[in-house]
């Protein structure tokens, strides 16, 4: 959700939103979620995650050992920290192509996944 969000990718938010309410069964969280992920009380190796995937989202340079040095903190191995990279770029490139080409969703379209 970090990534797709900080990206105003509507249509992968959309995705993200109906799998996090599939899991969390909790709609205001999920739309706080989408839209500021740092006003919601996560456990700290999901908030160094997702700060870590929205640095690189949003300015990729600006990337510092703290960030990495924050995940590991958290337990984060540097097996852990390349799948939240790649997790993060691949998420990075979706969104791309998703607004790149204008997909548009639709209400069935989301509904229609099973978690």
């Amino acid at each position: 959700m970090a990534v797709s969000a900080a990206n105003q990718c509507r249509y992968c938010v959309a995705h993200h939103s109906a799998a996090l309410q599939a899991y969390w069964k909790d709609e205001e969280r999920v739309r706080r979620a989408a839209a500021d992920l740092r006003s919601l009380e996560l456990p700290g190796r999901m908030r160094a995650m997702a700060e870590y995937a929205s640095v690189l989202t949003r300015d990729p340079s600006s990337v510092r050992e703290e960030h990495i040095h924050a995940m590991r903190a958290e337990g984060l191995v540097d097996e852990d920290i390349l799948a939240v990279n790649l997790v993060t770029s691949y998420f990075n490139f979706v969104n791309r192509i998703a607004e790149g080409l204008g997909v548009e969703l639709s209400p069935e379209e989301v509904a229609g996944y099973q978690y």
